[in-house]
């Protein structure tokens, strides 16, 4: 049996914005891969990583903005915390700051951290509030099983099959999840907030996690904690995100299964509840994609123990996730061979589904460059005039990276990925702010007949 702790910090709450403000949620991006998260969860397990924060300017242009991110003690940035950001028209598009910053020490609890604004002729800020929970990984004997412990009880996940072997093994079939609180609670509904998207986040947070293991993509590494690199960390990622992006769609972006099973379930007067569990079968209708529509039959069954009697609840509905989609992409490199120790400049542009170009912040982009197995370099996907993006918000997403002078070789392949950003509002009601999930890819991905990742492009490396 093998444990590997995690915690896991979910930002959110109310702001203290003027002009100048966080435009979304915060979000982690990975060390390695530098895709993100789902909806701001950062995990411990991860160390050190990115705290992506995308800002924006409402009011009239601004000159010599700067921005400058506070933390918890317990959480320590790797970076100076001041970034200057310049020029913000009226009115702007989103510009993307990250901030490099070790997990290692995180406790529990409900921390606040803020971003305070600098420009010519005043200041700004805005604040979010954070959690923290403490959760383990277990592999015992097949069983791959995530328990995620909140100061109110513990929320326990665990992928029970898989659609198909590779390469479609990251969409779920059968999966479950439980709460076991701490102090059970009388009445209707608990005191975990299981109608707000962190909670539903946290599921697939988890399956994200497990997948690569379940699949076999660099299993014995990720156990072993050893790197994964090359073409094998690009698939690690994309199948980790095919399980939380299954999982997301059976709970649908609407009030998750927990909170509509204690609609459904009457305890009688003076019963407490000591653990509810939902368990999921799916049906797909095809061969789910990512970034792709997918229709799947669904049958979850709740079940609520009480100390006094068990009451569940099931049914069969059918789900369609056309939300985390796009109608295409493309990629291009230049210069088409490259020396290492030069630049390689990635661009790229997204067809959302409504047929229109993204722009700006509207999503998150990112790119690995990589040779087979043996090594890979990331990039972010810009479109907000920094970092050498050069015309902001003008729907090409650009990143640079220098190709190490260690890089073998030979074709390197590109690999791209899109994912959307939750722009709910802060301040919106629970049970309508957990209709929306950010942070899952909304590119289509082919794969070889081997398992492979088909990439995007490719380039020469000298």
């Amino acid at each position: 049996m093998r444990w590997i702790m995690l915690v896991v910090l979910v930002l959110s709450g109310p702001g203290l914005a003027g002009d100048l403000k966080i435009a979304a949620r915060p979000f982690a991006v990975h060390r390695d891969r530098l895709d993100a998260s789902p909806d701001g969860f950062f995990d411990i397990s991860v160390g050190t990583q990115y705290i992506a924060v995308l800002v924006r300017n409402d009011g009239p242009a601004k000159t010599n903005v700067t921005a400058t991110l506070s933390v918890p003690e317990d959480i320590t940035l790797l970076e100076p915390p001041t970034k200057a950001i310049g020029n913000l028209p009226a009115n702007s598009y989103a510009v993307l700051l990250l901030y490099k910053a070790s997990f290692a020490t995180a406790a529990v609890g409900k921390p606040e951290f803020s971003v305070s604004f600098g420009y010519d002729g005043g200041t700004d800020g805005d604040a979010w509030s954070a959690f923290v929970a403490r959760g383990s990984r277990m592999d015992d004997g097949g069983r791959l099983i995530y328990a995620l412990k909140t100061p109110e009880g513990t929320a326990t996940f665990e992928i029970l099959s898989y659609l198909t072997s590779d390469p479609s093994c990251g969409f779920v079939k059968e999966w479950s999840y439980s709460v076991r609180y701490d102090t059970p609670y009388t009445g209707q509904h608990g005191p975990l907030a299981f109608n707000d998207p962190w909670w539903k986040v946290a599921g697939l947070v988890a399956t994200c996690f497990l997948s690569g293991v379940a699949c076999g993509v660099g299993a014995g590494k990720m156990l072993q904690g050893e790197p994964i690199k090359g073409a094998a960390l690009a698939a690690a990622g994309l199948v980790g995100r095919s399980v939380a992006q299954s999982a997301a769609m059976v709970g649908r972006d609407v009030i998750d299964p927990i909170r509509r099973g204690q609609d459904l379930t009457v305890p009688a007067p003076g019963e407490k509840t000591v653990s509810e569990t939902v368990f999921f079968t799916v049906e797909w209708a095809g061969t789910p994609q990512l970034g792709a529509p997918g229709t799947a039959n669904v049958t979850w069954r709740y079940v609520r123990v009480t100390d006094g009697n068990i009451y569940s609840h099931q049914l069969t509905e059918e789900v369609t996730d056309a939300l985390h989609t796009s109608q295409g992409y493309t990629v291009s490199v230049s210069p088409g061979t490259v020396t290492r120790g030069q630049e390689l400049i990635v661009a790229a542009t997204l067809t959302k589904s409504d047929g229109t170009p993204a722009r700006g912040g509207e999503v998150y982009g990112s790119f690995l460059l990589t040779k087979d197995k043996l090594d890979h370099v990331a990039g972010v996907l810009r479109d907000d005039g920094l970092a050498g993006d050069v015309t902001a918000n003008d729907g090409t997403y650009t990143g640079c990276v220098t190709v190490p002078l260690t890089f073998p070789t030979g074709t390197g392949q590109v690999f791209a990925v899109f994912q959307d950003v939750n722009y709910v509002a802060k301040g919106t009601a629970p049970l309508v702010a957990a209709q929306t999930i950010g942070g899952f890819v909304i590119t289509t991905r082919a794969w070889d007949t081997a398992g492979q990742p088909v990439p995007d492009a490719t380039v020469t490396i000298d």
